[in-house]
């Protein structure tokens, strides 16, 4: 049951993010990669860790020496913490000789409050006169017409805002007859301006 509730929370919260970071291997690390198998030797790797859909857990490596690209299937049904806790996959779950352990931290931070003012729209209607030519007795006569359409003009609001930042951490151990073979320690940072007022446009 508990492997059944995890991809539609684990696509909602990594979704397109991708954790940056190292992956330490202790000792070769054997993995299925279709109907083969491959190996990752001992030793310290630039690695990323991605969600590819909803069911697949994608890690790249690489060193100086070789390049990797490890491929988990994912349980259908995942579910990994929105914010912080513990995940765990079995090496039957994953369909491969290790399983992975490991967690999600997320530290959420705030700017001091800004206040300034901002560009905004006005959006109206206006009628616009144009002329229409017509001929009548070969002799060219304006006609004018109305049409309306939309306006727009700038101006500005006074506002509030802070900016919200948000690092997520992600560490997976891979433990292989309970001995833990590799880690990966990576994470994602990102930002957004939350706005506490909004001025009226003028």
């Amino acid at each position: 049951m508990k492997s059944l509730m995890l991809v539609s929370l684990l696509a909602l919260m990594f979704g397109c993010k991708q954790f940056d970071g190292q992956l330490n291997v202790n000792s070769h690390l054997v993995y299925k990669k279709g109907n083969s198998s491959e190996v990752v030797l001992a030793g310290e790797y630039t690695a990323s860790v991605k969600v590819k859909g909803s069911d697949k857990l994608v890690l790249k490596l690489q060193n100086d020496f070789e390049k990797k690209k490890m491929v988990l299937d994912l349980p259908k049904g995942t579910i990994l913490p929105s914010g912080n806790g513990d995940l765990s996959f079995s090496a039957e779950d994953l369909n491969q000789p290790f399983a992975v352990n490991g967690s999600v931290n997320t530290a959420v931070t705030y700017s001091d409050v800004v206040e300034t003012t901002e560009r905004c729209a006005l959006y109206g209607s206006s009628y616009c006169p144009y002329a229409v030519t017509s001929i009548a007795n070969n002799v060219l006569y304006p006609n004018y017409a109305y049409h309306c359409g939309p306006s727009t003009r700038w101006g500005e609001r006074a506002v509030k805002y802070r900016t919200v930042m948000t690092k997520k951490g992600l560490s997976l151990v891979l433990v292989q007859n309970e001995v833990a073979k590799a880690k990966f320690e990576g994470s994602e940072y990102s930002e957004k301006k939350e706005y506490l007022f909004y001025g009226s446009c003028r």
